[in-house]
């Protein structure tokens, strides 16, 4: 995963399909045109959940993150608003912190991805 700036376009690799993705001046909301993601550009984060969760469903390290009060808005967003709760058909985990390299965790990557990137089993 990459972020990086040239010819003052803002550039971040797609969380789902990691296509190189070009951020709009105007909004932190970003598509990524390869697979039609929904993303927030500061963290990398599903936009779809959180707007399904609420703000503090942006990582914590997130500019756009805001702490909530309780946990039970985590668990009580109804299973359909959510593509991820949807998927595991309970709550979806709160995301992590990107690494110190403004990448997102590993076990975060597409499985085909991730089993690239990881070395190989002896």
């Amino acid at each position: 995963m990459f972020e990086c700036v040239a010819n003052d376009v803002k550039l971040r690799a797609c969380p789902k399909c990691l296509n190189v993705t070009a951020k709009n001046d105007k909004c932190e909301r970003v598509r990524c045109e390869r697979c039609d993601y929904l993303f927030c550009f500061s963290c990398s984060q599903s936009q779809q959940a959180i707007d399904a969760h609420g703000c503090h469903y942006h990582r914590p390290d997130c500019l756009f993150y805001k702490p909530y009060e309780s946990a039970a808005k985590m668990e009580n967003v109804p299973l359909e608003k959510c593509d991820r709760c949807k998927e595991k058909r309970s709550a979806c985990d709160k995301p992590k912190p990107l690494m110190a390299n403004g990448d997102i965790p590993i076990e975060e990557y597409p499985e085909e991805f991730r089993r690239s990137a990881l070395p190989a089993a002896k």
